[in-house]
């Protein structure tokens, strides 16, 4: 009989061994499904952020070159209006006057100007 109670015991213990292996595979079972998960998303999140980013890099790439062609015209305008006032100081400089109505005669196929 002492026997008996004891495989019967033996039987119990290894019952409630096998159950709490099972209850602890299933709580690792939950939480590695819950890490993958919150680790999806995580990685969802980034690669979106990543995307924007690089989107609005790619837009300030444009905003740089339209800043650098308007830079390139503002210097032609800079130089040409340097070009122009230095021509007139030069003209003041060598007592010149200018010009008021200019009338252009047809001579032959060439054309004269006559103040």
């Amino acid at each position: 009989m002492v026997a008996k109670y004891h495989q019967g015991h033996q039987h119990f213990a290894s019952e409630n061994l096998s159950c709490e292996k099972d209850k602890i595979k299933k709580v690792f079972l939950i939480l590695g499904s819950v890490a993958f998960i919150a680790l999806a998303f995580v990685y969802l999140f980034q690669i979106n952020f990543i995307s924007e980013q690089g989107i609005l890099i790619s837009g300030l790439e444009k905003e740089i070159e339209g800043i650098k062609r308007e830079n390139e015209k503002l210097t032609l305008q800079a130089i040409s209006m340097r070009s122009m006032a230095s021509v007139q100081e030069r003209m003041i400089n060598a007592k010149m006057v200018p010009v008021e109505k200019v009338s252009y005669l047809d001579a032959g196929g060439q054309y004269v100007a006559v103040k």
